[in-house]
């Protein structure tokens, strides 16, 4: 049980690690000065239409998801943990009980 759990565990950190990459290098052009997963990417002007299309377009791509359009929304995309939510919520959706990663680009 325990090394399920650690399994478990290490995906979802390896999972977290690849959202927040991906914001850090795209989004925020490599500086992370004062910025944590909580931090809204829309109300610090962050996170625009075209960036909410790529990030999207990254999610579906490394991670093998289908995002609705009626899923991009501030709920979903407006900080790390509410994009890393959304993924989990995803791959569950795929398969229901494990969290996996780097379908591609891994």
């Amino acid at each position: 049980m325990k090394e399920f759990i650690d399994d478990v565990l290490g995906q979802e950190a390896e999972l977290r690690r690849k959202v927040r990459s991906y914001v850090i290098e795209n989004l925020l052009l490599g500086v992370t000065e004062s910025f944590d997963d909580q931090a809204s990417l829309l109300e610090a002007g962050i996170l625009d239409s075209t960036g909410a299309m790529e990030l999207v377009a990254f999610l579906e791509a490394e991670f093998g998801l289908s995002i609705a359009d009626d899923e991009i929304i501030a709920d979903n995309l407006d900080s790390i943990d509410h994009i890393y939510a959304l993924v989990v919520r995803k791959v569950a959706a795929i398969e229901p009980g494990k969290v996996e990663v780097g379908h591609a680009g891994s």
